[in-house]
């Protein structure tokens, strides 16, 4: 069983994951969508 601080360690982590996922995409449509 894990820590309660390594739990919220990679919960951290696995946000700012999904966050720079979801940013990366967003741009790239962007761009796509551009052309």
């Amino acid at each position: 069983m894990m820590t309660i601080p390594e739990v919220l360690v990679f919960m951290a982590y696995f946000a700012m994951g999904l966050t720079a996922v979801a940013v990366g995409l967003s741009v790239v449509l962007h761009f796509t969508s551009k052309e």
